[in-house]
């Protein structure tokens, strides 16, 4: 396989023998080589286009996901279990549980993670507008219901959150 520079300066002795030699009478065998040369590196420089092409777009698909995967999570509600302050909650259909043993039905509730996040925040704030110190997170059930309490042992406050 030659080269365009090496193409380039056949094609320049082909020119300067022409000159030389005055007359239009050439080598054909030259001339159809040059031409086969040009089609190879011609053909080449279309596998390569399609390649890199193609390279191109399995890039644009890859960034594609992971921008998918990134807003996915981002999109989704992640609360951190107040018991255990280590795992998130989960939900499976009106279950809210932890791995840690947390374990409450929302069926009657009608509550999603988003509303318990909603519900903790609202209490960590009301709490915090009237004393400082880290509220206590209990498990009450009664009469087969269960329902997730933040006291504070320091002011005495008390809220339902589950």
């Amino acid at each position: 396989m030659r080269g365009v520079g090496s193409l380039r300066k056949e094609q320049e002795k082909a020119a300067l023998d022409i000159e030389n030699e005055g007359s239009l009478d050439f080598n054909i065998d030259q001339i159809l080589d040059m031409f086969e040369d040009i089609q190879t590196e011609l053909r080449q420089e279309e596998l390569r286009m399609l390649e890199e092409y193609s390279n191109y777009e399995q890039s644009l698909l890859l960034e594609e996901k992971s921008l998918c995967s990134a807003i996915d999570k981002l999109s989704t509600i992640e609360v951190i279990c107040p018991m255990c302050k280590k795992n998130t909650l989960l939900t499976n259909k009106s279950v809210i549980f932890c791995r840690c043993g947390l374990r409450i039905n929302t069926e009657q509730d009608c509550l999603t993670l988003t509303n318990v996040k909603q519900m903790l925040d609202t209490g960590l704030e009301q709490h915090g507008e009237k004393c400082d110190c880290e509220p206590v997170y209990t498990v009450m059930s009664e009469t087969g219901t269960s329902n997730l309490l933040m006291t504070c042992p320091d002011c005495d406050w008390m809220s339902v959150v589950i």
